[in-house]
Order: structure tokens, then C-alpha cells, then sequence
């Protein structure tokens, strides 16, 4: 059904009625890690110009229920995480700082506390960094200049949920069962084999996620996202990074983005639903073999391409929106920008 032949539709270079809104509906929680992170910078890799690190390191083993769940708030610092078998929940920390050398060190390492809390059901982990005037006393910087931070690696039961917050660093899951809520400040999120849903945000960072049941909600200001192999419904927003989605059986994506383009490459399954908006981004929409689905395209200033063969419903064509069925339509795909082009690709 499917060929190489394209027809392109030309939208007139009118000015905007309105435009895409911009997509902050994630952000608040993560600003909030501002306030928690003002009084240190993320941990830094040493240079020839920066100190060389003095650190301290901190475990911690307890045994959790099924079901339990695992809250981590750190401020600076990455965070690796890793479903196991049994019942164990092994926290594995490493404290650094740099500038203080012997005494003041020791004390500045001191001073960074770790706080863990158990109940019957839960487990809560919390990163607490001295005062300002106790860090400009023993490193000789002000708080914000101060190299201090903690890294984390953590093993729990396959099953728990976890919720973990960093104010700036990396932050890696893999082969987790429950619910995963991740959030960093600054830094890169990745997900890996993650049998339960996933939320993911980052302020400035890219964040992707790999094999996952479904991902509730992702979200990035500064970075882009790449979702690989989602089963469920996908709800993804940035603000100037691209969105790149591709493979999987989700039965809902929406995804937006204010100036990055959006990508999707796999199967329409039957029943599911496609809503990808733009402002200034592109929009490319490619579908696999066999797929069957009533589609939606409408730019403002953009262009408009899609397949010679797309049965065109005539009332709803012009020059900026186009409106059409691909083979059986079992699915709906809704496409929209305010000045980026969109191509419409079947795969033959």
C-alpha cells in the first residue's frame, strides 16, 4: 500500500493564531531540589586544578518485607541502583570533599550525615551537609564553591518501590520490579529492565529509559529523552531537547516538546492512541508494516509530508492540516506543530 511517492503540503506563512504551550507541568518538584542543593555544587572529577579528594565511606545492610519501599534523598552526588533477589537492602556510600586536607578533612567528612530510618514497610535514606559557615571554616571556600558530595550504590528486593531524589549527579536503575520515581537537579537519568512504572525527571540532563512496563511520567528542561521498548502508555515532556521514542506495544504516547523535535519508529497496535505536539521542533512519524490508524496532521508555518496512498478525508485538507485513515483504522495519531515540518512514513 505503502511507496516511495510523497505528497507535501505547504502551509502559508501566516502569522500564528496561538501557539504550543510550553510544558512545565513536572517542573516544580524539581526546582524544589534547589533549595536543597544551594549551599554545595555537584561532585566534581578532579583536574589539574582541583584538589585531590578526600573521602570516607559508609554501608548499611537491613532486611525488607515484600512490597516495602526504599525513599533516598541525596544532595550531591550519582546514585546506582540495582534490583537482587532475596530480601536484603544494602546501601553502599562514599563520601567526598575536596580541598581540606587531615584534620579538617576528617571533620568536613564527619559532618556529612547519613541518616537511615526504618518501619515495618519502608526504608528512608537522608544526606544532610554541615552549615555554611562551617564548610567556608574548613575548606576556606564559600559553601556554593564547595566540592562535597555523595555517591551511592544501592541493592534491594526486586519487588520494593523507590523513590530517589538527587540534587545533582547521575542516576542508573536497572533490573527493578516496583514502581521507580527518580528526580535529579543536574544530571543524566538511565533505566534499564524495570518490570514496574517509571517516573524520571531532570533539570538539566538526558534521561533514558530502556525496557520498562510503562513510564508514567519523564520529563527534562535541558536535555533530551530516549524511551526504547516501553509496553505500556508513555507520557514524556521537554522543554529544548528532541524526544526520541521507538519500539514496544504502548497503547498511549504524548509527547511534547517546546523547541526539540519528536521521533516515533515502531507498530501502531490496534486501540492505541498517538498525540505528538511541537512548537518549534519537527515531527517524524514511522510506522511498521501492517499498521492501520486515522491520523491528524495541522502546522501552522510548517510543512506537511505524507504518503501519496493516504486515503484523504477531502473536507478536512488544506494547505496547513491534513486529515486521513491508513489501511483499517484501529488506531488514532494526532500530530501537530506551530513551525516545525512533519513526515508521515508507512513502512512497507
Amino acid at each position: 500500500m505503502s511507496g516511495p511517492s510523497r505528497q507535501r503540503f505547504r502551509a502559508p506563512s501566516t502569522p500564528a493564531a496561538a501557539a504550543a504551550g510550553v510544558f512545565l507541568s513536572g517542573l516544580t518538584a524539581l526546582i524544589l531540589l534547589g533549595s536543597v542543593a544551594r549551599t554545595v555544587c555537584s561532585a566534581t572529577v578532579p583536574t589539574d586544578q582541583t584538589p585531590p579528594f578526600q573521602t570516607a565511606r559508609w554501608t548499611r545492610t537491613l532486611s525488607l518485607p515484600p512490597g516495602s519501599r526504599l525513599d533516598l534523598t541525596n544532595i550531591a552526588g550519582n546514585v546506582t541502583l540495582l534490583g537482587t533477589a532475596g530480601r536484603q537492602l544494602r546501601l553502599a556510600a562514599v563520601k567526598e570533599v575536596a580541598g581540606p586536607a587531615g584534620e579538617s578533612a576528617r571533620a568536613l567528612l564527619e559532618a556529612i550525615r547519613i541518616e537511615l530510618t526504618g518501619g515495618d514497610e519502608s526504608a528512608e535514606v537522608r544526606v544532610t551537609h554541615p552549615p555554611a559557615a562551617e564548610i567556608r571554616r574548613l575548606t576556606g571556600r564559600q559553601s556554593d564553591a564547595a566540592l562535597i558530595g555523595v555517591s551511592f550504590t544501592v541493592e534491594l528486593p526486586r519487588d520494593c518501590d523507590v523513590s530517589i531524589t538527587t540534587g545533582s549527579g547521575d542516576i542508573t536503575a536497572r533490573d527493578t520490579g516496583g514502581d521507580v520515581r527518580l528526580e535529579t537537579r543536574s544530571g543524566e537519568v538511565l533505566v534499564t529492565d524495570a518490570a514496574g512504572v517509571v517516573e524520571a525527571g531532570s533539570m538539566q540532563g538526558d534521561i533514558r529509559i530502556e525496557r520498562a512496563a510503562e513510564v508514567r511520567y519523564v520529563n527534562t528542561v535541558s536535555g533530551g529523552i530516549v524511551l526504547v521498548a516501553i509496553a505500556g502508555s508513555i507520557k514524556a515532556t521537554c522543554v529544548s531537547g528532541d524526544i526520541e521514542i521507538r519500539g514496544g506495544t504502548p497503547l498511549s504516547v504524548d509527547a511534547s516538546s517546546t523547541g526539540g523535535g519528536i521521533r516515533w519508529e515502531g507498530a501502531v497496535p490496534a486501540e492505541s492512541s498517538f498525540a505528538l505536539s511541537s512548537h518549534s521542533g519537527a515531527i517524524e512519524f514511522i510506522a511498521a508494516p501492517g499498521a492501520g490508524f486515522t491520523i491528524s496532521l495541522s502546522t501552522v508555518s510548517g510543512n506537511i509530508v505524507a504518503p501519496l496512498d493516504l486515503d484523504l478525508q477531502g473536507q478536512n485538507v488544506s494547505r496547513r492540516s491534513v486529515s486521513g485513515t491508513w489501511g483499517v483504522p484501529r488506531a488514532q495519531v494526532t500530530l501537530t506543530t506551530f513551525s516545525g515540518d512533519i513526515t508521515l512514513t508507512v513502512r512497507p
